[in-house]
């Protein structure tokens, strides 16, 4: 997966929105909803753990300095 992290943002962008509205054709607006839902459930997880995972690691590096 780590195409993902170089492509330019322009590119970035529009993949997601090829890749939304391909996914939406056809779905009703309570199928969409909840697809949507989860995505940004999943989006959101995926940062929570980042951002745990950094505040573990600077205070591992604050401790380590003294």
């Amino acid at each position: 997966m780590d195409f993902i992290f170089k492509i330019p943002p322009q590119e970035y962008t529009l993949t997601a929105y090829i890749v939304a509205t391909i996914i939406a054709d056809g779905l009703t607006l309570d199928e969409q909803n909840t697809i949507g839902n989860f995505f940004e459930l999943v989006g959101a997880t995926i940062i929570a753990s980042a951002g745990q995972q950094e505040l573990q690691d600077n205070e591992k590096n604050i401790s380590i300095k003294g």
